[in-house]
């Protein structure tokens, strides 16, 4: 990620910046897949919080998010605090969906919303958003700034894929459903959550993963041997009924052999039909019935 790193291992950033939003067409989950997660608990990247309320929307009962930048974790607890506690319009200004926020009265508003919400994070949540709001006045002020996300106000600014920030009917749904699950935020990169949960999940979502996996020399690895290797080791944490939910974005050559592994491992294999934003595309491998 393109921001200061704090020292670290593995060669990823602890401190690296987040999205706003995922950038992925995660919306043909529900209008090309028609999925539905009902009883299942998803293993996901954290990524811009997004997948959370996505997950729940359609149906999780339990969700484990992880993610290598520490930014991305937090962020997402403040994103699904926010959707817990705020109306759908609430959400809308506090977030800069709303087309208000340009005149005096609208930053009032929204400098109470965030006021109100700082108190209710965790320690380390509060101790990271609190200068930065501090110093912006807004979350609207800290997008400009570009401090928190990566590529500030334009990088990863699609909030139409994301299913529950389309209208009030389908926010109203993934908090509902939400506030029912168990939700999970691990700042963690993958083995590291791997090593430590002893758990059979229903299914996993790993955005474009593999599209950024290198070697010990830093150069991107698309190799077929790393694929299969990850892919299989994600296969040993699901159950003999899971699903996996893939953004192929960069390398044909990475779809081609997830596409094998996954059908060699007895999952069917499907891509949506339209695109994200100029971002690859949704592959989704079911198994079982």
């Amino acid at each position: 990620a393109d921001s200061p790193r704090e020292t670290c291992t593995r060669k990823f950033a602890i401190g690296s910046r987040a999205y706003m939003w995922t950038n992925e067409a995660m919306c043909n989950l529900k209008d090309d897949f028609k999925l539905d997660l009902k009883g299942k608990d998803m293993l996901v990247v954290t990524a811009s919080g997004d997948p959370s309320p996505i997950f729940s929307y359609l149906g999780s009962s339990t969700i484990v998010g992880f993610d290598s930048s520490h930014r991305a974790s937090l962020w997402a607890e403040l994103k699904l605090l926010a959707i817990d506690r705020l109306n759908y319009e609430g959400f809308e200004r506090l977030v800069g969906l709303s087309k208000d926020g340009e005149d005096k009265s609208d930053k009032i508003k929204e400098k109470k919303y965030v006021q109100w919400l700082l108190p209710k994070l965790s320690k380390y949540g509060q101790e990271f958003f609190k200068p930065l709001f501090e110093k912006h006045g807004t979350l609207r002020g800290i997008v400009q700034s570009g401090e928190l996300f990566r590529g500030g106000e334009c990088t990863g600014y699609f909030p139409g894929s994301n299913i529950y920030t389309n209208g009030k009917t389908e926010y109203q749904r993934a908090r509902r459903n939400l506030r029912k699950n168990k939700q999970i935020i691990v700042p963690a990169c993958i083995s590291d959550v791997f090593d430590k949960v002893d758990h059979k999940f229903g299914g996993f979502y790993g955005s474009n993963i593999m599209d950024h996996f290198r070697n010990s020399a830093g150069d991107l690895d698309h190799s077929k041997s790393t694929v299969d290797g990850f892919l299989k080791s994600v296969d040993l944490h699901l159950n003999k009924d899971a699903l996996m939910v893939l953004q192929f974005e960069w390398s044909p050559e990475v779809k081609q052999y997830a596409t094998q592994t996954l059908q060699d491992l007895g999952y069917k294999v499907d891509f949506a039909t339209t695109q994200g934003k100029g971002y690859g595309v949704i592959g989704l491998a079911r198994r079982g019935k």
